[in-house]
């Protein structure tokens, strides 16, 4: 059966600084009383040899005494030792300064976190004691700036009197001014309206001027681009001439080739407007694109030459391949949206 220490009591001078039970426990968690204090290697678990009830009633009494100090000064104390060694069987007595090391971190562990706790406390009444002057402060200056308020409110609303009459006429000499550049206002409005307008109507013409020069271009280079192909395919049992090949952009120069330009070319060349369903009309003629362009065919018009005709010519080939790969994609997607 496990002995228990005294609760918390005090005399005249003296008070319990730190729970023995908590900090330098005898009892052992298996078998829940008093045994040694040795750890068992060979059973993984703390010994459970008896220990004479006359060293567990003096370990208990000095521990209890030693409760009433500091739990630095506690830590620091020889009687520790002596405890543990009063707590070990014979077996396990070289386990001794193990025991009080264990002990004494608890008690250190302690020490600190009550020293925290007690400047917490001090710094919580402190601010308490603060924000008691604060709201005192608080509730003086907010009686004054009630005081202040009525006089600013009485000096206002004298002022407010006196105001009154020239406010109503300024207010009719502000009408009447009103009134009279509203008038200009709206004159500038209906001409400047009309200005507008004038521009607008130039504006529209200009830029379906230049639509329709763009349509035009970019119809002018599909038909060049198509009679290329068109001339190409006539021919279909020859190798073409490299320098034949219709380029997808909008001048049809190689030099012009990139994926923007390409992009653009498939973009505002492909006569799909003309389609009652462009985008099945578009997936159609990329379609098309993408195998006239698919490397084999190319190999297959130019023959192999035109991959060692240099660099230039075969990176273009080869952005143009990729390329329409990834706008057949894209008009696939945008035909089943």
């Amino acid at each position: 059966m496990a002995f228990s220490f005294h609760p918390k009591t005090t005399t005249a001078s003296r008070t319990r600084q730190w729970d023995p039970e908590k900090l330098t426990s005898l009892v052992n968690p298996d078998t829940r009383d008093e045994r040694c204090l040795g750890w068992a290697y060979s059973r993984r678990r703390q010994c459970q040899r008896s220990v004479a009830w006359s060293r567990i009633r003096r370990a208990r009494q000095s521990l209890d005494s030693l409760s009433y100090l500091d739990p630095m000064t506690a830590a620091k104390s020889p009687e520790l030792l002596v405890i543990a060694q009063d707590m070990l069987c014979y077996q396990h007595l070289q386990d001794d300064e193990d025991i009080v090391e264990r002990w004494e971190t608890s008690l250190r562990k302690y020490a600190a976190e009550d020293e925290r706790r007690k400047k917490r406390e001090e710094k919580d009444e402190k601010l308490k004691r603060e924000q008691e002057r604060k709201a005192e402060e608080t509730k003086r200056q907010w009686e004054e700036i009630k005081r202040l308020l009525k006089e600013i409110k009485r000096e206002a609303e004298e002022r407010q009197r006196q105001q009154q009459k020239a406010e109503e006429e300024r207010k009719q000499k502000e009408e009447q001014e009103e009134r009279e550049r509203e008038q200009e206002r709206e004159r500038k409005r209906q001409e400047d309206q009309r200005r507008e307008e004038e521009l607008r109507q130039r504006a529209r013409k200009t830029a379906q001027e230049r639509e329709k020069a763009a349509k035009k271009e970019w119809a002018d280079a599909w038909t060049r681009y198509c009679a290329g192909w068109e001339a190409i395919e006539k021919n279909r049992e020859q190798i073409c001439p490299i320098d034949k090949i219709p380029w997808p952009t909008k001048s049809g120069r190689r030099d012009d080739v990139s994926q923007a330009s390409v992009r653009q070319f498939f973009d505002k060349a492909l006569p799909v407007h003309l389609s009652s369903t462009p985008g099945e009309e578009r997936f159609r003629m990329i379609s098309l694109e993408n195998k006239r362009w698919h490397t084999d065919k190319i190999l297959s018009r130019f023959g192999q030459d035109v991959l060692r005709h240099g660099k230039p010519c075969a990176n273009a080939l080869d952005l143009i391949a990729k390329l329409m790969v990834e706008l057949r994609k894209e008009a696939k997607m945008r035909r089943e949206e």
